[in-house]
């Protein structure tokens, strides 16, 4: 059986002049650089579903973008009056609880990590986050670092992707959920200090 495919992402040029950012929709991931150009991921959603907490809102979508090979990307929404506590940094230490993050690199409103499983028995994920006021964070993660080394020097030297070689494909008889890594829980919102009122602190509980 063939185990390498073509992983092509295509370029689209935009009108109007953007920082950095990130769309997605049913059949593909979008990645936009300040200098209006849009690396595009093509696949299909595996697995969705939204989580409710206090004053936050998280959908979870996880993408086959080739056979066997999974993309998972978060979008977290703030409630109007609130916002995220602290930097991405934090809101990544957070949801990933159970891995070890380094950042190596960030620009304007986009950050990429590579997290390392605290107990060494899964692989290293690549994330790219975005932040746009601190009332909506989206994550995309997975376990392919080609992909991530290539979109992340596209967004570091501005440069057009032409394509993404020899992906490997690894057959797995993952379910499609197990490829959320997160730890969301309402302990991160009042013990952790995830979110804050505007003009207010942290929720937390109060100490007595």
């Amino acid at each position: 059986m063939r185990k390498n495919m073509l992983l092509i992402p295509t370029f689209l040029f935009l009108t109007a002049c953007t920082s950095p950012s990130i769309y997605f929709s049913d059949k593909s991931v979008n990645i936009i650089t300040d200098k209006q150009l849009t690396v595009e991921i093509n696949g299909n959603i595996r697995y969705k579903t939204i989580l409710k907490l206090t004053n936050i809102k998280i959908g979870q979508y996880v993408y086959e973008v080739t056979k066997g090979n999974m993309l998972t990307v978060e979008e977290l929404s703030v409630d109007t009056t609130y916002k995220f506590h602290g930097s991405i940094s934090k809101t990544v230490g957070i949801g990933f609880s159970n891995y070890k993050y380094d950042e190596v690199f960030s620009k304007a409103n986009m950050s990429f990590f590579e997290l390392t499983n605290k107990d060494e028995k899964e692989k290293t994920l690549y994330l790219i986050t975005y932040n746009r006021n601190k009332k909506n964070v989206k994550f995309i993660y997975g376990d392919n670092k080609k992909l991530f080394n290539e979109i992340l020097e596209a967004i570091k030297n501005d440069k057009a992707l032409l394509n993404i070689q020899d992906v490997i494909i690894k057959q797995n008889k993952q379910k499609a959920q197990d490829y959320i890594k997160t730890t969301w829980s309402e302990k991160n919102i009042i013990l952790d200090g995830l979110i804050y009122e505007e003009g207010g602190s942290p929720l937390r509980i109060l100490q007595h």
